[in-house]
């Protein structure tokens, strides 16, 4: 067996792990793997993957949350600009989950910082909607600084680096939940 670099084998670990808790969740969920193309970062306004020099997916799984479609991908993204040159600096790993949402009129991003949330939206009417199941979520420790929140035309998502407490299937679930909470809100007659 080819022996990989201490560096080379710690992120190919790190992967493998990251790829089996993604394939756990999905088969408890009764999801399917499918295909990494580049729409499923793209179609997100989630501004770390937007201003990513590149942003791929790596898995990405799916199936039906609560009425909604569901897609959770694991997505490498090499920030821009690069300080330093390809393969000194490996890429970060955020985790994405989104659900399929109506057409909704507008774009909605809530940034949770250190010191609160960070919030742009197109209409004051979205961001009452959302901003309140956002906030709660960031206070009760589901979404941790840097972890994001993107109400797009047709797509709901929370985005965040890869983390331990992630890897369970509790911590995604709790994301998809606050996904579903705030559809929900926001598709309110």
């Amino acid at each position: 067996m080819l022996e990989l670099p201490g560096g080379a084998a710690r992120r190919r670990r790190r992967r493998d792990e990251r790829l089996t808790s993604l394939r756990t969740f999905s088969a408890a969920h009764g999801w399917t793997v499918e295909p990494a193309l580049p729409g499923v970062v793209t179609r997100h306004p989630v501004p770390r993957l937007l201003a990513a020099a590149q942003a791929s997916p790596d898995l990405v799984v799916g199936g039906p949350w609560r009425g909604s479609r569901a897609q959770l991908a694991s997505v490498l993204v090499r920030p821009e600009p690069a300080r330093l040159p390809r393969g000194h600096r490996p890429d970060d790993v955020v985790l994405l989950a989104a659900l399929e949402v109506s057409p909704v009129h507008g774009r909605y991003v809530g940034v949770v910082t250190s010191s609160g949330l960070d919030v742009t939206g197109s209409s004051p009417e979205l961001v009452a909607a959302c901003g309140p199941a956002v906030g709660r979520a960031a206070a009760a420790g589901v979404l941790l600084p840097g972890d994001c929140v993107a109400l797009g035309e047709l797509s709901l998502a929370v985005a965040g680096p890869w983390r331990s407490g992630l890897e369970r299937a509790d911590g995604v679930a709790a994301w998809f939940d606050l996904l579903s909470v705030v559809a929900e809100r926001v598709l309110a007659p």
